[in-house]
């Protein structure tokens, strides 16, 4: 919040109490061009990507990779594959020469995506999960049906 307290102070010392911009930049200890920048946005812009990454050797197998995901969605939990099994199935099926954390990293992004998609979904797109399903789900030996009485009664 430092950094919005002082966006917030630079720019009420120029459009409020009238101080120059240079003068502000040498009370506030930063350079003119940072004063500017305050000055023309409201808040802090934060960081905006200039282009979408490139991935060489991955760009190849993407499409691969997302239909091995999608046909795990309809298998057991635990027959799904992970990113290593991804990753050795790419280099032994397909001749990828890429390395693991390549795939790791793209695994683990469109996973997180479609889990994100689908309780966003299943929420009714506000974005908040089911109380009672994230209770089922981080406790998968717990008896369903004392958590329910136990949820619903007390």
């Amino acid at each position: 919040m430092k950094i919005v307290d002082l966006y917030l102070r630079v720019r009420q010392s120029v459009f409020v109490e009238g101080r120059s911009r240079r003068e502000t930049a040498r009370l506030f200890g930063i350079a003119r061009k940072t004063v500017d920048k305050m000055c023309t946005f409201s808040v802090p812009p934060g960081y905006r990507r200039q282009s979408v990454p490139t991935r060489p050797k991955l760009d190849g197998f993407t499409a691969i990779i997302d239909q091995i995901l999608a046909d795990d969605q309809r298998m057991p939990h635990k027959q799904r594959h992970t990113a290593k099994r991804i990753w050795e199935r790419l280099c032994d099926e397909y001749g990828f020469s890429g390395r693991y954390t390549i795939v790791k990293g793209y695994v683990h992004d469109r996973q997180l995506s479609i889990y994100q998609f689908r309780h966003t979904a299943q929420s009714g797109g506000r974005g908040k999960h089911n109380r009672m399903s994230l209770m089922m789900r981080r406790s998968p030996r717990v008896n369903h049906e004392v958590l329910l009485r136990a949820t619903f009664l007390g």
